[in-house]
C-alpha cells in the first residue's frame, strides 16, 4: 500500500487523490465493526458484496508497486533507497504507536495504571509495530477497549505494513540482482507466479496475504516496466472492471481478476487527464496518517459514544481521522523526509525525486 511520497512529477498525476480516498474507504469499511461488532461487514459488501477496505489496500499496492521501483531505479545509492523506504514509514508508525501505548491506552484502560504501565506489553507494543515483523503481534494493550463492539483491538489496519514492507524488500532484491528491467520482467513473473500459487493456496492460510497483496503490487511494477510501451489504456480498463465487477456481484468472482482489475484501474486514473483535480496536490499528502490513525479513533469514539450507529461513526471518524492525518503529515512526516538527504552532497540532493 504506497504512502511513498511521490516524485517532483507528481502535480502531473492524482496519485495523491486517489491514496487519499482509499485511506478514507478504509476508515469507512470499519465503521460498522467498530459501532456493531468485528462481524458486521462494510457498507459496500452489504450492498454488491465487494469489501471496500480490501479494495482501498489492492489500490495501495498497486501504487506501491509502480512508485516504489520508480523510486528504486532513481536512486543515488542503495542504501538511500532504504533510508528512503525507513523514513517513510517508520516516525509516523512510531508517534501513533507510542500515543496508543502512552497517552490513548491509560485513558481507555480497565486496568489500575500501575498494573497497566507494568505489563510488558505496553512498552513492547511501540518495538513490534515499528519492527513490521512483530506488528502481527501487536493487536491490544492491556484492558483497553474491552468493552467495545470490537474489544481488544487497538490499531487493526496496521498488520498491512508486514506485507508493505515484504513487498518493499522483494522488489530491492531483484533491484540488486539487476532484473527490475522490462526485457527481464518475464523473469521475475516466472519466480513470483509459482510462489504465489504455493503461499496463495497451500496449506498455510496465515501466508496468504504475502500472496494476495503481492499481485496488485506486481501490476504495478509491470505499469512502470511497459510505461512507455502504451500500457495504460482506458478502454482496457473498462473492459476488466467491467468483467471483474459483473462476476463479483454474480457470485462468481475470482479474486485475482478482481486484484488486477482494481490495479489497473485505479493506475490508469492516476495518470488520466483531469487538471482540475491536479489542485489537490497542493494540500499535501494525508493519506498514511489516515491510515493509521482512523481505527484508534474509532475505538475512542466507541468507547466515549456506547450505541453510536454507523452513520455517526462514519460522520465523526472521517474528519477526524483526516486531521489526524493532517497534523501526521505536517509534525511528523514530512519532517522527517529531510531526513534522506543527510549525508547528500546538492548535486545528489537535487538528484533525488522519490
Amino acid at each position: 500500500m504506497s504512502f511513498e511520497s511521490l516524485p517532483r512529477q507528481r502535480e502531473q498525476n492524482h496519485f495523491n487523490l486517489i491514496r487519499m480516498i482509499a485511506a478514507s474507504s478504509v476508515i469507512i469499511s470499519h465503521s460498522g465493526n467498530l459501532s456493531l461488532s468485528w462481524d458486521t461487514p462494510d457498507p459496500l459488501y452489504s450492498l454488491i458484496g465487494i469489501d471496500l477496505g480490501a479494495t482501498a489496500v489492492l489500490a495501495f499496492f498497486a501504487i506501491s508497486g509502480y512508485f516504489i521501483s520508480l523510486s528504486f531505479e532513481r536512486r543515488t545509492s542503495n542504501s538511500a533507497f532504504l533510508l528512503a523506504r525507513v523514513t517513510r514509514i517508520i516516525p509516523a508508525l512510531l508517534v501513533v504507536s507510542l500515543a496508543c501505548a502512552f497517552l490513548i491506552g491509560p485513558l481507555f484502560t480497565d486496568h489500575p495504571l500501575g498494573a497497566y504501565f507494568s505489563d510488558e506489553s505496553v512498552w513492547l507494543y511501540p518495538l513490534k509495530n515499528i519492527s513490521l515483523v512483530g506488528i502481527l503481534y501487536a493487536i491490544g494493550l492491556p484492558g483497553v477497549f474491552m468493552h467495545n463492539p470490537t474489544p481488544n483491538i487497538v490499531n487493526g489496519p496496521l498488520w498491512t505494513l508486514l506485507f508493505e514492507g515484504a513487498c518493499y524488500a522483494g522488489l530491492f532484491l531483484i533491484g540488486v540482482l539487476g532484473l527490475l528491467r522490462r526485457e527481464r520482467f518475464a523473469v521475475i513473473v516466472l519466480a513470483w507466479a509459482p510462489a504465489y500459487l504455493i503461499i496463495r493456496y497451500g496449506p498455510w492460510p496465515q501466508f496468504r496475504y504475502f500472496a494476495v497483496f503481492s499481485l496488485p503490487f506486481v501490476v504495478g511494477v509491470a505499469f512502470y516496466l511497459f510505461r512507455a510501451s502504451g500500457i495504460r489504456n482506458g478502454r482496457v480498463a473498462l473492459v476488466l472492471f467491467a468483467t471483474a465487477f459483473a462476476l463479483i456481484v454474480t457470485g462468481h468472482g475470482v479474486q485475482e481478476l478482481w486484484s488486477v482489475a482494481v490495479a489497473y484501474c485505479v493506475l490508469w486514473l492516476g495518470f488520466a487527464r483531469a487538471p482540475a483535480l491536479l489542485a489537490y496536490n497542493k494540500l499535501g499528502d494525508y493519506s498514511y496518517g489516515t491510515y493509521i490513525w482512523g481505527f484508534p479513533v474509532g475505538q475512542v469514539l466507541a468507547a466515549l459514544i456506547p450505541g453510536i450507529g454507523v452513520a455517526a461513526m462514519i460522520a465523526l471518524s472521517l474528519p477526524l481521522g483526516v486531521l489526524c492525518g493532517a497534523l501526521s503529515w505536517f509534525c511528523v512526516e514530512r519532517p522527517a523526509l529531510k531526513l534522506r538527504n543527510l549525508g547528500d552532497s546538492p548535486h545528489r540532493q537535487a538528484a533525488t525525486t522519490a
